[in-house]
């Protein structure tokens, strides 16, 4: 985040929280934590010398309520202005950590979610979910809730879930529709990982698409597994992938690729490992239909990719590890070279 956001973030949390000592430090305990995360050590130092003055200039004045609030309205006007709405939505959660040290926070502290809520323009349905996740737990409830149990694990009515067996207590998805974006609080005494990353028991964590949460016992949850749960069903045809015994022959005689046969369906990630010169590409090309194979098909809901191909375009994408650009020509003629290869005229 640019310095200017950050200065006014220190200000408004500043601002909400209330002066009591022990929540004072442990409020100010993360905010640090917070501008560690977000910068160096000594930018984080500096910025939390600004939060301090701001804490005891709004608190230990007789700063009117309405004049504090007034002040985090305007505020959160400026981020509105300049934040997207995934960011919004981390200033919020952070905001209802912050006010939620302390699980009853004082009345005009409470009071303060909502002048945000309503700066920031956060609709009540996504505000409640992160309320829940953050503060009520056993209330998380509605259409961007999923929660991940054990097999004995019972989810609440009508709440999204998946089976993760073994699974020692419960992970718990907020989809945030608005902002394309997920989070995850872990209620549990299990040792879980979040991409490498050790996941503290009802902590919150931004869950961040190619994320995954392993632990020794359980199948990984990965972020395809998430976002497929929150995918309509009614609306979303099913994609079969399937392989069968493809080989592939060089026109020197040589051949590229052994027998090779395959199923996979919608939401599935797999990866192809090899040395170099394994035919790794080779097999990609026949996969993805720019080249055919000496004998067997790929076929997608039936349909056979290399004779069926116009009645699957769009279907399948590529995208190289390379550039594919001629370095001896400018972007210009890159592009013009392949519009027109794609049969375009200049216009």
């Amino acid at each position: 985040m640019r310095e200017n956001i950050l200065r006014l973030l220190m200000e408004l949390f500043a601002i909400i929280g209330e002066a009591h000592p022990e929540k004072a430090l442990a409020r100010r305990k993360m905010e640090e934590e917070f501008l560690r995360q977000t910068l160096s050590l000594e930018k984080a130092m500096e910025f939390l010398a600004l939060y301090d003055p701001f804490v005891l200039g709004y608190h230990t004045t007789e700063s009117a309520l309405e004049d504090r609030q007034t002040r985090a309205a305007e505020i959160c006007a400026e981020l509105n202005r300049t934040l997207t709405q995934k960011q919004k939505t981390v200033v919020l959660v952070r905001l209802i950590q912050y006010l939620f040290i302390d699980p009853k926070p004082a009345t005009e502290e409470a009071a303060f979610l909502q002048v945000i809520q309503r700066a920031l323009r956060i609709e009540d349905g996504e505000f409640q979910l992160l309320l829940q996740l953050i503060t009520d737990i056993d209330q998380f409830r509605g259409a961007g809730a999923l929660i991940v149990g054990g097999d004995q694990e019972v989810p609440p009515e009508g709440v999204k879930s998946l089976k993760r067996k073994e699974l020692k207590g419960r992970l718990h998805f907020a989809f945030v529709q608005s902002a394309d974006f997920y989070f995850l609080r872990y209620i549990g005494n299990e040792d879980l990982e979040l991409s490498g990353i050790p996941i503290k028991s009802h902590e919150v964590y931004i869950f961040s698409p190619g994320a995954t949460v392993r632990g020794p016992l359980i199948n990984p949850v990965y972020f395809s597994d998430v976002v497929d749960r929150f995918l309509d069903k009614e609306l979303k045809e099913s994609i079969t992938y399937r392989v069968e015994d493809i080989t592939c022959h060089f026109s020197s005689g040589k051949q590229g690729l052994h027998p090779l046969s395959f199923v996979e369906k919608s939401g599935s990630l797999v990866g192809i490992m090899g040395g170099s010169g394994a035919g790794k590409s080779t097999l990609l090309n026949v996969l993805n239909g720019s080249a055919s194979p000496s004998a067997g098909s790929v076929k997608i809901n039936g349909l056979n990719l290399h004779t069926q191909a116009s009645e699957l375009e769009g279907v399948v994408g590529f995208v190289s590890q390379s550039d594919l650009l001629m370095e001896d020509l400018t972007v210009f003629q890159n592009l013009y070279f392949s519009a027109t290869v794609l049969g375009g005229t200049q216009g």
